[in-house]
């Protein structure tokens, strides 16, 4: 089969012959695809407006074209459902931006064009998303870009698609277009660009060396680089990645240096294989940060870990070891700590030596004492979630190697944690943080399962706030909220780790204890209405006191149904309601 070779081919292998290895020889992108979600969005984006193109002038609308949106979005590669929204929104603003801002009454030559130029042994090959005709008969070449990097007048001077899309059509269809257009529809740009005869000649003879050398490389040396290597497919498999400063000399010394990193790079693999499995089976929250906070620090060799939990630009420590609290103090607080630095650019940050420290020296100002520092943002559905930080003060300071190793389990760390989170408020009440009522009732019924098998005790509790909704109508929702929340944090306090609190309701609340008989569970509720009693909330600089009733039952004596238990329970909260309120009673007949 004749060379096929592409725009693409030819930047992939001059950024990297390397990465060109793996994914046109060795395709290890079929091998193992990964669903992109800025590809689906771009092809999505694409078809869309080859489509609206087809529809005569007359029939196309704002309407038409978000309809056509619908049709040829592609749900690939999204996380959940809310990734999808916000990315299917990003589309409709670049249609509607595009719609507003450009002819969209013109009828186009040529709609997703293919060219392809024999040249003997080899076929140039490219697709064309659009080509008009301009007023004075001259072609132009039209190219959608989804991005959101514009090339700058500059850059499209040397841009290589121009270059060769103008000199494909020149073969393909023996007429030079007067120009290429990039609309970049991310911010609504529009940049052209044109090249001489003369240009096209030498970008022939340039594209000729450029498959020459190609089909004579044996070796596929990586040309490792921070541009690219942080966000190549392959960075954590391929032996060079990080190694700018040392991948130096002859092709036979960078061979052997390649060999000579196979086995770290195993050992790498291995050890990243080792951590994802197990953090990915973490589904609590605070466990999850723990562990990864323990694997990074062996991983990394760091004197200093800290991984925060990042919610509405807001800080919380999920894990710390190493830093005291007028550390902490300064890289919570201060706008220019370099946890700021991280939520603002959502990057990795390496810093190490004189230079790198010199020149962040304006951005963060409060980078204290160290030899090296790693930091990772936590990135989950395009929303930072979190911040990794790491620091050396003794021994063999960070390497660009360790910046992208540890960035892939930065990456996993990412995936483990939004999964452990919404795991979390699929079974709890986001206000309470109490269980939601569906998952209570499994494992209430659990509980009589095991307690029938064993002869086990455990109480219900339903807890109902007194005169709720009287503080709802005089005081407001948000202060109804906050004694919500208030009371949630009463139980929280005053319960085992293994009894389960739960929003019931509104204002109503249900506890499980097992492993409790019923003079143990009266204990427990009369000390959590006690410490509810003794609460003061203070309301738009008014103190007000809330009380609770709450009604108990216990196993034994048995029930035939959970329904039979709670409205056991049901009866002994109403008794305490009608008894007078701010009172705990018991039902146990069966």
């Amino acid at each position: 089969m004749k060379f096929r070779v592409s725009v693409s081919k030819i930047e992939l292998y001059r950024k990297c012959p390397r990465m060109y290895k793996y994914k046109y020889i060795d395709e290890l992108d079929k091998k193992f695809p990964v669903r992109r979600p800025y590809l689906s969005l771009g092809n999505s984006v694409h078809k869309t407006l080859h489509d609206f193109y087809l529809l005569p002038p007359e029939e196309r609308s704002l309407d038409v074209l978000k309809k056509l949106l619908d049709e040829n979005w592609i749900p690939e590669g999204f996380i959940d459902s809310e990734e999808e929204r916000e990315y299917k929104h990003r589309a409709i603003d670049m249609l509607v931006r595009f719609y507003k801002t450009q002819d969209i009454s013109i009828r186009p030559l040529h709609l997703e064009k293919w060219f392809e130029v024999d040249y003997g042994n080899f076929t140039l090959v490219g697709k064309i998303d659009r080509i008009d005709r301009l007023p004075d008969g001259e072609l132009e070449i039209i190219d959608y870009k989804t991005g959101k990097y514009v090339l700058s007048e500059e850059e499209l001077l040397e841009d290589l698609q121009a270059s060769i899309y103008l000199m494909g059509w020149a073969k393909f269809g023996n007429v030079i277009p007067k120009k290429i257009s990039f609309y970049y529809l991310e911010s609504g740009e529009v940049r052209s660009t044109y090249r001489e005869v003369e240009d096209l000649k030498r970008i022939e003879e340039e594209l000729k060396d450029w498959v020459s050398t190609i089909r004579n490389d044996k070796l596929f040396l990586p040309t490792p680089d921070p541009r690219w290597c942080m966000h190549c497919d392959f960075n954590i498999i391929c032996p060079a990645s990080g190694m700018y400063r040392s991948f130096k000399g002859s092709e036979r010394e960078k061979l052997k240096f390649i060999i000579s990193r196979s086995e770290e790079v195993n050992l790498n693999l291995y050890n990243l294989l080792k951590a994802q499995s197990e953090i990915m089976g973490i589904l609590d929250v605070s466990a999850v940060f723990t562990r990864i906070g323990e694997i990074i620090k062996d991983l990394s060799g760091s004197d200093k870990v800290l991984i925060l939990k990042v919610k509405d630009s807001e800080f919380e420590i999920s894990f710390n070891e190493g830093f005291k609290d007028e550390e902490l103090f300064v890289l919570l607080h201060d706008e220019n700590s370099v946890l700021r630095w991280i939520v603002k650019n959502r990057k990795p940050l390496f810093i190490t030596g004189g230079y790198r420290k010199e020149r962040f020296k304006d951005e963060i100002t409060t980078l204290g004492d160290f030899k090296s520092l790693l930091s990772f943002p936590l990135l989950a559905r395009d929303k930072i979630i979190g911040v990794i930080l790491l620091l050396k003060n003794k021994g063999e300071a960070f390497s660009e190697r360790d910046l992208i190793y540890l960035n892939s389990f930065a990456n996993v760390s990412s995936q483990a944690i939004d999964n452990a989170i919404h795991y979390f408020y699929a079974i709890h009440d986001e206000l309470t943080g109490l269980y939601i009522r569906r998952y209570f009732l499994s494992r209430l019924k659990e509980e009589m399962i095991r307690a029938e098998r064993y002869k086990s005790p455990f109480v219900l509790i339903i807890f109902d706030l007194d005169h709720f909704k009287k503080i709802n109508d005089t005081y407001g929702h948000n202060a109804g909220d906050a004694v919500l929340k208030n009371f949630a944090h009463i139980l929280k306090e005053n319960l085992r780790g293994i009894d389960i609190p739960c929003r019931y309701g509104g204002e109503e609340f249900a506890c499980l204890l097992p492993e409790t008989d019923l003079t143990g569970g009266n204990i427990v509720a009369e000390r959590i209405r006690k410490k509810l009693e003794e609460r003061v909330f203070e309301i738009d600089g008014i103190s007000i006191k809330v009380t609770v009733s709450g009604g108990l039952t216990s196993v034994p004596p048995s029930a035939n149904s959970i329904e039979e238990l709670i409205e056991r329970a049901d009866k002994a909260l109403y008794l305490a309601k009608s008894s007078g309120r701010n009172l705990i009673k018991i039902n146990n007949e069966v």
